[in-house]
């Protein structure tokens, strides 16, 4: 009896909080076979709240110093061989080819934001420079991991790259912390954890950057948990890893699979000509 009213129970509570079957409920999203597995579909009344969230994340970003950038759904292959992805994440990637060109369907924005930042000659007295993007990026998960909205093939990130100098990193991480505890206290989360990812020394070549950038890099973050009071562990981990993560290295965003992410946001540490502009 009493194993009945369990049951019962925990199936009264997943389908009140179930975003999956909250979804269709209130006529949010579908996901379509016909479209494709773990493909989002917004409805009338989910792209309403959808626009509520963006325009919610555009206010706070601009208050706090961003500016922001669109950037095209596909770009070169060349451009994803500069930047590592190919070598480090091509199972994640698709890929196409059309008339002897090649191309990637995004699965990051962090090249694209960085051919911004190169358009034209920087001047250090520019920094930090803030570029955020509400980024819709697709990355091939297997099917067996899909799950609704937590973890999909196409979503929609809040994703920043910041162009500091190193003396700027703590500042620009407290910064960020912020912003990110005051969106996320919007909603409903008061109680942070973080996981401060770090490289694994065992397996070197396989991660991008110099052992001094990765020093400063989890020296700045580190400190910047701890002037926040905000617990942490340290989490070596797989390089470009889908998993969610609380921080950043200085170069490449690791980010889970979510239609609504948290400001996932990549600090970059410049060395530019001190040019008069």
């Amino acid at each position: 009896m009493n194993r009945n009213l369990l049951e019962r129970n925990r199936k009264r509570e997943l389908f009140t909080t179930d975003h999956r079957l909250i979804g269709q409920q209130l006529d949010l999203y579908s996901i379509n076979e016909e479209v494709g597995s773990g493909l989002i579909l917004w409805h009338p009344k989910g792209t309403t709240v959808r626009n509520i969230i963006r325009d919610f994340w555009e206010k706070e970003h601009i208050k706090s110093g961003y500016k922001l950038v669109s950037t095209p759904h596909i770009a070169g292959e060349e451009l994803w061989q500069v930047s590592g992805h190919l070598d480090y994440y091509k199972q994640n990637m698709y890929l196409l080819e059309k008339d002897d060109e090649k191309y990637v369907v995004k699965p990051m924005n962090c090249p694209l934001h960085l051919q911004i930042y190169k358009s034209r000659p920087r001047s250090y007295r520019e920094l930090p420079i803030r570029y955020a993007e509400w980024g819709t990026v697709y990355r091939y998960e297997r099917s067996g991991t899909l799950q609704g909205l937590l973890r999909a093939r196409g979503f929609t990130q809040d994703d920043a790259h910041i162009f500091c100098s190193p003396r700027q990193a703590n500042k620009e991480i407290l910064n960020i912390l912020d912003l990110t505890e005051r969106m996320l206290q919007e909603f409903g989360f008061h109680e942070l954890h973080a996981s401060l990812s770090t490289e694994d020394p065992q397996r070197p070549k396989e991660y991008m950057g110099t052992n001094l950038e990765w020093r400063q890099a989890k020296r700045a973050l580190a400190e910047a948990l701890e002037k926040k009071k905000i617990a942490y562990k340290k989490n070596p981990e797989k390089p470009f890893s889908t998993e969610q993560k609380s921080t950043s290295t200085p170069l490449m965003p690791k980010t889970r699979n979510s239609n609504a992410q948290p400001s996932n946001s990549t600090l970059t540490f410049q060395n530019v000509s001190t040019s008069p502009t």
